[in-house]
């Protein structure tokens, strides 16, 4: 064979072999491209021991407790302060003169318009009725504090009794033996404006609550009920924010 016909087949030769190799690398390319697109996406899983986020890391909750009559038997602000493991239940008396603000009673005369502008405290349940609750607590109390609080819970006085216990110091809520198993019990027996999911984002932050402090709305006790202080309900709210909490 001479040497032009030598070259033309190793030409040839080559030629089939790259051709080969290039279908190969683009068969193989789309397989494992195909292969990629197709894996199902990794969806992550949050940890159960991941902070709170801060829009829930602390605020005021109204806890309230009904009566077989209807009636308001207690009363409490609850101000919660996760960043600061620090729990403040606030004992607003039942006989507290209560005075919407000019916004909240219009609010709640849309929803009821027998609903009057000043009223007893024990008297909100039978007033506002059970539906309407909650947004007439945290209208009313929101007028009081200067910051409406986040949550309300509505309870029996046999679940309030489960959740509490007498002192010396008066009215204490025990700690529980399952935080979530009390939550969901909660949940299902009181009236609340929370649903269940968010009840739960609280549960391990309670968990790891350190301090828990005691006292009542500053005000004065007068023979027509008690009268809050409004500036120095008004300078608690501010201090609770500030993470002081002691009594002054």
């Amino acid at each position: 064979m001479d040497k032009d016909g030598m070259l033309l087949k190793i030409f040839v030769c080559a030629s089939i072999g790259s051709l080969i190799w290039l279908g190969s690398f683009v068969l193989l390319s789309g397989f494992f491209e195909v292969q990629t697109q197709t894996k199902p996406e990794t969806v992550p899983v949050p940890s159960q021991n991941s902070e709170l986020p801060v829009v829930y890391s602390s605020g005021f909750t109204v806890i309230a407790v009904r009566g077989e009559q209807d009636e308001i038997t207690d009363f409490y602000l609850q101000y919660a302060d996760f960043l600061r493991d620090s729990l403040v239940f606030v004992r607003v008396p039942t006989d507290t003169q209560i005075e919407l603000s000019a916004g909240a009673y219009e609010v709640l005369r849309v929803h009821r318009p027998e609903m009057p502008k000043l009223f007893m405290l024990s008297e909100l349940l039978s007033l506002a009725r059970e539906e309407l609750f909650c947004m007439a607590a945290e209208e009313a109390m929101g007028g009081l504090l200067g910051v409406r609080p986040k949550a309300c819970y509505l309870l029996p006085e046999e679940l309030f009794s489960e959740l509490t216990g007498k002192s010396d110091a008066g009215i204490r809520f025990l700690a529980p033996e399952s935080m979530v198993d009390t939550v969901l019990t909660v949940q299902h027996r009181a009236v609340t404006d929370r649903t269940e999911k968010e009840a739960l984002i609280y549960t391990e932050s309670y968990c790891d609550i350190k301090n828990v402090f005691y006292q009542v709305l500053p005000g004065e006790a007068q023979t027509s009920g008690y009268r809050p202080d409004s500036d120095a309900v008004s300078e608690m709210a501010q201090r609770f924010e500030a993470g002081m909490f002691e009594l002054k």
